[in-house]
């Protein structure tokens, strides 16, 4: 049985307190464009908006 260490696929990172608080800032920007909808989905939205309107006055007339 192999015990766990460098030579048998096991590696050890050190992280310095620039690396952590470098991960930190990019996990809390990630965070907050996963929240706050892209272009894309506001145009998809305008447009399907669009499309129900006028199929709700096609239908009224």
């Amino acid at each position: 049985m192999s015990s766990p260490g460098p030579g048998n696929g096991h590696w050890v990172r050190t992280r310095t307190e620039e690396d952590r608080a470098a991960f930190l800032t990019e996990h809390r920007a990630e965070q907050e464009r996963m929240l706050r909808p892209g272009v894309g989905a506001v145009v998809i939205l305008v447009v399907a908006g669009c499309l129900l309107l006028a199929w709700l006055l096609w239908a009224m007339f």
